[in-house]
């Protein structure tokens, strides 16, 4: 601790909130009624991005949304079988469970589709005031729970005592260290009912040690020790004790201003947005390429989680995940750029265009952004870099009225993370 008047102060916010990974692994020794049944461990690894995509939509006054915020989408995987497979594999976020959460300047998390995750919300806060060390302040939180398995998440409100530690250098990252600390309080004055009913009550402690990152605001690793305890219905007590742990990756920086001429050359014909252009100007950056001889086949844009490559009208054949010949040399053509930044991370979408079969153009978008996920493993890409999501019909960029408009929303996307 130091002197107020020797210590400076400190303003917490999230700012520049990107793309992120978490992995959150609980090590809790178990007692039932009283009696120690074994060691319970668990792992959920999520991957979460900023979106702009219906944006619009968000009724902000109904939720309780004031300020700035940005807005999250993405899935968590639950279980170490699905953790072995994933090292292997392209993670695919149609077979996670799906997220979307609005995150505002000081912390408040608000969620969009609440399916139980993330499972901390408003956690860590942010004061409005500058800080210094020795600094307190309490802010609401809520934590979503599952205790036995079930698949039944219970929300539950926390009131959160926080003080600031001041600047660390941690893991190679400059960090600000917060003490966190609450008590678990249900079925006192709250109950959760769209959580699990056979829950009536439970009580416990948690001190958790957090670092957060002083460039972006964003939570790096979270330490938390916990005790406490959950009542069912049945008359049966549940107890754990141990650690949960949270850490946070990030893709790593792509340097724009090197992508943006190889993507340009692509073309082999000057494009709407030169070499020269800034990257970093507000708005969206949309280049139109000639890689197969349509001035509009392949755009360019910027996006809140960052350089994304369109292909519209991609060349799969009717109903597969087949090519036609002359998509193969566009392909190779797209993975000799993305060589060029071997650790990011790509998010890769497919779109189709509305026929009427919402269930069959969801599950084809998704197999074919998989399917592009292979081609660029073939061609040197690394497997694990990729990401794919399927969307169906659920976000047309032009009119499915008309031939043409189907030929833009029959669609992959492929992001460069950051």
């Amino acid at each position: 601790m130091c002197a107020a008047s020797l210590c400076a102060q400190t303003k917490l916010e999230y700012r520049k909130a990107g793309s992120y990974w978490m992995v959150e692994r609980s090590d809790l020794r178990r007692y039932d009624n009283g009696k120690y049944t074994g060691l319970t461990s668990r792992e959920v690894r999520s991957f979460v991005y900023p979106s702009d995509s219906g944006i619009e939509d968000i009724d902000t006054e109904e939720l309780g949304i004031t300020g700035a915020f940005t807005l999250f989408e993405g899935g968590f995987y639950v279980g170490e079988k699905t953790m072995s497979n994933l090292k292997e594999t392209a993670l695919s976020l149609d077979t996670s469970v799906p997220a979307r959460f609005a995150l505002s300047s000081d912390g408040r998390l608000t969620p969009i589709e609440d399916r139980g995750f993330p499972t901390f919300r408003s956690f860590p806060a942010f004061p409005s005031e500058a800080v210094q060390p020795g600094d307190t302040w309490t802010s609401d939180a809520v934590r979503a729970v599952d205790p036995l398995n079930k698949g039944i998440y219970t929300r539950m409100p926390i009131k959160v005592l926080y003080t600031f530690q001041g600047e660390e250098l941690y893991k190679g990252r400059e960090t600000y260290r917060i003490q966190a600390s609450w008590a678990t309080r249900y079925g006192m004055s709250y109950i959760d009912s769209n959580g699990d009913a056979d829950l009536i009550f439970a009580a416990g402690s948690h001190t958790a040690d957090m670092y957060v990152l002083k460039e972006t605001g964003q939570v790096f690793v979270i330490a938390d020790r916990v005790e406490e305890e959950f009542r069912y219905k049945d008359g049966n007590r549940v107890q754990f004790k141990g650690s949960i742990l949270l850490f946070t990756d990030f893709p790593s920086a792509v340097e724009k201003k090197d992508v943006l001429p190889l993507l340009e050359n692509l073309a082999g014909n000057a494009s709407t947005a030169s070499a020269s252009d800034s990257v970093e100007s507000a708005g969206t950056l949309s280049a139109d390429i000639q890689l197969d001889g349509s001035s509009s086949d392949t755009v360019f844009e910027q996006t809140p989680a960052g350089l994304r490559l369109s292909l519209r009208n991609i060349g799969f054949l009717p109903d597969s995940t087949d090519f036609r010949a002359e998509e193969k040399e566009r392909l190779d053509r797209i993975a000799e750029v993305l060589k060029q930044v071997p650790d990011a991370k790509l998010l890769i979408e497919g779109h189709a265009a509305s026929t009427g079969r919402a269930e069959g153009e969801k599950k084809l978008s998704a197999e074919r952004a998989q399917r592009i996920a292979d081609e660029l493993a073939k061609r040197g890409i690394k497997r694990e870099s990729c990401i794919t999501k399927g969307h169906g019909s659920q976000r047309p960029i032009a009119s499915n009225e008309t031939e043409e408009g189907k030929r833009q929303n029959r669609r992959v996307e492929i992001t460069i993370l950051e």
